[in-house]
């Protein structure tokens, strides 16, 4: 008995290591295949219209001693030489403005939302390069981020033709 169950254990091994070889031989071929079929990235459909060039500015308006205190990164200066010098040009400037500490009064055109002018939140302000450009003068003066009296634009993206 001890002979015949030796026998059958054998066979079941052999089986088993036939069927572990063909799935390996299986999930190789599936990785070659993969890799050959690992597809472009695709492009959005074209629309007929050429896609804006958009540049990226984060405002972070902290309190200190209960004044707002705003940091733009990058600084205006410097975006604005991003913007000289960019090829191609940029259409339009996303700016997120982060209130960590809540809201302050000079930030109300942001439209806080509950809780957000005493918890914090963010905001989005969506615009023309000529539009920041104009903001530039204003900010200057006034040391803080600028309203530009406009309701912010939409994202290009969810634009409807």
């Amino acid at each position: 008995q001890i002979a015949l169950f030796l026998r059958y254990q054998t066979t079941a091994e052999h089986s088993f290591n036939r069927a572990l070889a063909r799935l390996r031989s299986y999930h190789k071929d599936q990785q070659k295949s993969e890799q050959v079929k690992t597809p472009k990235l695709e492009k959005a459909p074209k629309s007929g219209k050429n896609e804006p060039v958009v540049i990226e500015q984060w405002v972070e308006v902290r309190r200190i001693n209960n004044e707002p205190v705003t940091q733009f990164y990058p600084s205006n200066e410097e975006l604005e030489k991003r913007i000289e010098t960019a090829k191609p040009k940029p259409d339009l400037v996303y700016r997120r403005l982060f209130f960590p500490d809540g809201v302050p009064i000079q930030y109300q055109w942001t439209k806080p939302r509950n809780g957000q002018s005493a918890n914090g939140g963010m905001a989005m302000q969506r615009m023309t390069v000529e539009t920041w450009l104009s903001l530039r003068e204003k900010e200057r003066e006034a040391g803080h981020a600028v309203s530009t009296g406009q309701p912010t634009l939409r994202d290009w993206r969810d634009q409807k033709e």
